[in-house]
């Protein structure tokens, strides 16, 4: 199984404008959507997560309902792409500019996803596969599983791309 998630909600002001951390409440809708999602599809076996802060804090605040162990693994394949108005100014914590590529067109940023893709698929169909990341990454994966994702995904928000 195979499902995508969107961050929690990381509304505030912040130094980094666009890797901000984790708002109180996106904290604590995080720890309900990880206890929902588990009694719904079953504890994940591994969980990929985007490099941005309010996506690790996402699966920190997650991984704390975890009855067991799972496989964590940040993936920069599934950060998001910025914009090229923020290429030019990015304001992104340190951490997340150590992994992330910054200066990306499109068409690297459907060859990174394409290849997440090609890496993940096998190990899902053998496994529970979390993938935390970003509303435009979860719209780019959908075409790859023929699955529909919506446009407007509400923070902690799931996508199924395979079952």
């Amino acid at each position: 199984m195979l499902i995508y998630l969107r961050h929690g909600d990381d509304r505030g002001h912040d130094i980094y404008r666009h890797d901000r951390p984790l708002s109180d409440r996106g904290r604590q809708k995080a720890g309900k959507e990880s206890r929902r999602l588990i009694e719904r599809y079953g504890h994940p076996d591994r969980v990929l997560v985007s490099p941005f802060r309010r996506a690790r804090e996402t699966m920190e605040e997650m991984a704390r309902r975890f009855s067991r162990a799972v496989e964590i693994q940040q993936d920069p394949r599934i950060a998001q792409r910025l914009s090229s108005k923020q290429q030019r100014a990015p304001r992104v914590s340190p951490e997340t500019l150590a992994v992330i590529t910054v200066n990306e067109d499109e068409r690297t940023f459907q060859r990174r996803i394409s290849n997440h893709v090609a890496s993940v698929r096998p190990w899902a169909s053998r496994n529970t596969v979390w993938c935390i990341t970003h509303q435009a990454v979860i719209e780019a994966v959908a075409p790859y599983f023929e699955v529909r994702a919506p446009s407007t995904l509400d923070f902690l928000d799931h996508v199924v791309m395979l079952a």
